[in-house]
C-alpha cells in the first residue's frame, strides 16, 4: 500500500509542477515549479517513479528465480511495450490534434509541452524522443513522455543484463552494481553516448531505476532501527530543501537521489493494511489511475488551452486553479483506466510473446 500511496501522490505532484511551469506564474510562498535551484524541485519526482519500477522488475525476477521458473526475457520487455506503447500513442494523437486544432483556431503554432512537425510526431508516437537514435533530445510532442521511453530503454538494459549474467554465469548483483556506478559517472560528466542523448532526463531516469534495483537487493538486510534512521535523513533533506536556503543546497538531483528518496521508499514498503479495507483498495485503484494521470495531463491542459482560446478569455494561474485542474485530471483518469487503459491490456494479450506466429501476406 505504501508505495502505492507514493505513486498517487507523486502524480499528483507532478501535474502540479508541469501546470504552473507552463503557465511561467512564480508564487512568493510556494513553487511546484522552482523559481531557483535553491527551492525545492519537485519534477525530480520522476527519480521515485524509476525507483519504484526497477525495485518492482527486480523484484518479480528473483520471485521467479526463487521457483524456478524462467519466463522469456524478450517476452516481458515485449509485454511491457504492449501495456505502455498503445496507451501512450493513443494521447500523442490526442496531443497533436489538439494542437492543430488550436492552430485553425489561432493561426499559431503552438506546443505548451513540446511539438513540431510529422517528424516529431513519427518519433513520439515510437517513444525514441530522448534516445538520440532518430533525433536530437526533446523532439517531442507531449514532452512528459519521455518518462516511457526512458523505462522501456531501462527495461531492455536490465533484461539484457539479466540474459548475460546467466550466459556467463556472473553474480547479477555485482554486475548490476557496477552498471549502476558507470551510469552515475555519465551522468555526472554529461557524456553523450547512443540511447542516452544529449539530457539528462534519460541518464538520471536509468541511474534512478538501478538505484531501485540495488535498493530491492539491499531492503531484506536492513533493520528496523536503520530503516528509521533513513527516513529521520529523508525529513532532514527535505526540511533543508524546504528551506530554501541556496548555501545549503547543492546538486539537487543527486540528493533527492541519494538522501531524500531511498529513505521514504524503504519505509513505505512497510505501509501494509488489509487489502480488503476500503482505504487500502482506494489508494490501490488511485495508483492504477497514476499512469493516465502522467499521460493525459498535458493533452489534457492542450484541451484547456483550446477552450479558452475559442471563448477567447484566460485563466490565471492560481493554487485554486491548479487544484480544481488536478480534480478534473483525477477524475479524467478513472474512465480512461477503466474504459480504454483496460480493455487495451485485455486485447493486446493475443499479441503477447508467446502468441506471435508468421503470417501470410498473401
Amino acid at each position: 500500500m505504501g508505495l502505492d500511496f507514493l505513486k498517487a501522490v507523486a502524480a499528483i505532484f507532478i501535474v502540479m509542477h508541469h501546470y504552473q511551469q507552463v503557465s511561467g506564474v512564480i508564487f512568493t510562498t510556494f513553487n511546484f515549479y522552482p523559481a531557483s535551484d535553491a527551492q525545492l524541485h519537485l519534477g525530480f519526482l520522476t527519480i521515485l517513479f524509476f525507483m519504484i519500477s526497477g525495485f518492482l522488475v527486480e523484484w518479480q525476477q528473483q520471485q521467479e528465480e526463487r521457483v524456478g521458473k524462467q519466463t522469456s526475457l524478450p517476452g516481458k520487455l515485449w509485454h511491457k511495450c504492449l501495456r505502455i506503447y498503445p496507451m501512450a500513442m493513443i494521447a500523442c494523437v490526442v496531443y497533436v490534434g489538439l494542437g492543430i486544432l488550436d492552430w485553425l483556431i489561432t493561426d499559431k503554432w503552438n506546443w505548451i509541452m513540446g511539438g513540431g512537425g510529422i517528424w516529431t510526431f513519427f518519433c513520439s508516437m515510437t517513444l525514441n524522443s530522448n534516445m538520440g537514435i532518430w533525433s536530437s533530445s526533446r523532439t517531442i510532442a507531449n514532452a512528459p513522455t519521455w518518462y516511457l521511453s526512458t523505462l522501456i530503454f531501462s527495461c531492455a538494459v536490465y533484461y539484457l543484463l539479466v540474459y548475460l549474467c546467466r550466459r556467463l554465469k556472473v553474480q547479477r548483483l555485482l554486475m548490476e552494481m557496477i552498471l549502476f556506478l558507470f551510469l552515475c559517472a555519465i551522468r555526472t560528466q554529461g557524456a553523450v553516448m547512443p540511447f542516452l542523448a544529449d539530457s539528462w532526463d534519460q541518464r538520471g531516469g536509468m541511474v534512478s531505476f538501478f538505484m531501485g534495483i540495488l535498493l530491492c537487493h539491499l531492503v531484506p538486510y536492513i533493520s528496523r532501527r536503520v530503516k528509521y534512521f533513513l527516513l529521520f535523513i529523508s525529513a532532514g533533506t527535505l526540511i533543508v530543501l524546504l528551506s530554501g536556503r541556496g548555501d545549503w543546497i547543492e546538486e539537487q538531483w543527486w540528493v533527492q537521489l541519494f538522501l531524500l528518496y531511498p529513505g521514504i521508499f524503504i519505509n513505505a514498503l512497510y505501509v501494509q493494511d488489509s487489502p480488503d479495507s476500503k482505504v487500502c483498495r482506494m489508494i490501490h485503484f488511485f495508483a492504477s489511475t497514476s499512469f493516465n494521470v502522467y499521460v493525459w495531463h498535458c493533452p489534457i491542459f492542450m484541451a484547456e488551452m483550446v477552450l479558452l482560446d475559442i471563448l477567447g478569455v484566460s485563466l490565471p494561474c492560481t493554487y485554486g486553479v491548479m487544484a480544481v485542474f488536478v480534480v478534473v485530471v483525477e477524475l479524467l483518469a478513472i474512465p480512461l483506466y477503466l474504459f480504454v487503459e483496460k480493455p487495451l491490456a485485455k486485447y493486446m494479450k493475443k499479441y503477447e510473446w508467446q502468441n506471435l506466429r508468421p503470417v501470410d501476406p498473401l
